[in-house]
């Protein structure tokens, strides 16, 4: 996979497009959001970034949990040395520092494929607790209400400094979309069969099939970042940007971690 490549974050960029483009995925990917406004920014500030090394430009996304815990994607960190990486969060733009915490350790899920981008999740311990800095947690799903947060056509919400159109820019500003969760026997689902696995959810938000332009969605530099819903006032990470065919492309929507998949996992892995 892409971040098997100790380079810069342009280089990781350029080795994203080519490798996913040789094998019909793309690195997933925030298409048609909005800027945050300054309370979203607030409310939402369990968003990070992960830096490598000196680069200014975050590589992938991610999401404060609690205690000393981040959750992203295991693409992103897959062979990547802890000490290499830095989590920021509260940037005021994609090169700003904002708080930034180093890393103590990196767990890629033991089962996660990089082939399928399968259990596609990893956990990242913090020098130190976000929340005594004001970041506030994103919360995991509960079993009771595992069925409510996953629900198809449920509303959710992605972040992202991602690229704004496929092979476009990255975002200068922290981005947010709302899409929907869609059935994998939607028509709007037009992937292999057996390409999306029980440890995966598709959401989107397609407008007119006939207007490809209009479409939501993650893309390049986006990884890794959470997808979260509301539900009776709190906020849960049901998914964790992780692949999809291309940007915004009518037919393939965004391809998703499901994160109740691994909430005993994360659990007895972290303590929370």
């Amino acid at each position: 996979m892409i971040f098997q490549k100790k380079i810069n974050f342009i280089k990781i960029i350029e080795i994203m497009e080519t490798y996913f483009s040789n094998n019909m995925k793309l690195q997933s990917r925030i298409i048609n959001g909005n800027v945050l406004k300054q309370k979203q920014k607030k409310r939402f500030n369990f968003f990070g970034s992960i830096i490598y090394k000196n680069n200014k430009n975050p590589c992938c996304g991610g999401c404060y949990i609690g205690n000393n815990i981040f959750i992203s994607a295991a693409h992103c960190l897959y062979d990547i040395n802890a000490h290499d990486i830095t989590i920021q969060f509260n940037k005021k733009n994609i090169t700003a520092s904002g708080i930034s915490y180093t890393v103590q350790k990196i767990i890629i899920h033991p089962q996660f494929d990089e082939k399928t981008l399968n259990n596609d999740i990893a956990i990242v311990y913090l020098n130190g607790t976000p929340s005594s800095r004001g970041i506030n947690k994103l919360n995991l799903p509960p079993s009771p209400i595992v069925n409510i947060v996953n629900k198809v056509n449920r509303t959710a919400v992605i972040m992202g400094y991602g690229l704004v159109k496929n092979k476009g820019n990255s975002s200068y500003y922290l981005r947010m979309a709302r899409i929907k969760i869609i059935s994998r026997l939607s028509k709007m689902n037009k992937y292999h069969s057996g390409e999306i696995t029980d440890k995966m959810i598709l959401a989107g938000n397609f407008k007119k099939l006939s207007n490809p332009n209009d479409n939501k969605d993650a893309c390049i530099g986006d990884s890794g970042g959470p997808m979260f819903t509301n539900y009776e006032n709190r906020k849960y990470l049901i998914g964790l940007i992780s692949w999809g065919y291309q940007c915004a492309k009518d037919g393939y929507p965004g391809v998703y971690t499901k994160v109740s998949e691994f909430v005993s996992w994360i659990k007895n892995s972290t303590g929370i």
